[in-house]
C-alpha cells in the first residue's frame, strides 16, 4: 500500500471548492503521483525551473513557462508529506485567477487548515489587487 493513499485532495480556484474528477485524483498538474520525490525529482529535470531559498521545511519551484508554482512540504513540517500545484490560469473574459490543486498526506485537521490557508491568501491577494 503506497504511503500516499490516503491523501486528502483539493481543487481550489479562487477560494472555492471543487470535486476533483475520479481520472484526476491520482495526478496534480499532469504530473502522476507515485511520490513527492518521483514528481518533485520529474519537475527539477524539466528546463527553466527556478529552486526557491528552502522555507521551513517546504521546497518552491517556479515554472514561469507553464506559470505554475509547486511546494512540497517535507518532514518536519507538520503538513508533510503533501505537494501543492498552483496554476495561473486566464479566463475567456480575460481576468487571471489562481488554481490551487492540494494533495495532503497529514491528517485531515492540519490539510484542513492548509486549505484555509491558501484560502487567506488568495482572498488577501485578491484585495491587494482590487485595491489597485
Amino acid at each position: 500500500m503506497s504511503r500516499y493513499t490516503g491523501f486528502v485532495i483539493f481543487l481550489v480556484l479562487t477560494s472555492s471548492w471543487t470535486s476533483v474528477a475520479a481520472e484526476e485524483r491520482h495526478r496534480i498538474c499532469g504530473k502522476s503521483l507515485t511520490s513527492l520525490e518521483r514528481i518533485l525529482e520529474e519537475i527539477e529535470r524539466q528546463p527553466g525551473i527556478e529552486r526557491q531559498p528552502n522555507n521551513q521545511n517546504i521546497d518552491v519551484l517556479i515554472d514561469k513557462r507553464n506559470l505554475i508554482i509547486w511546494n512540497f512540504y517535507r518532514d518536519p513540517h507538520p503538513a508533510a508529506p503533501t505537494v501543492v500545484c498552483t496554476r495561473t490560469v486566464q479566463g475567456a473574459d480575460k481576468s487571471w485567477s489562481k488554481v490551487h490543486r492540494i494533495m495532503c498526506g497529514a491528517a485531515k485537521p492540519i490539510c484542513d487548515a492548509l486549505k484555509a490557508s491558501y484560502d487567506e491568501l488568495d482572498r488577501n491577494m485578491r484585495r491587494t489587487l482590487e485595491g489597485q
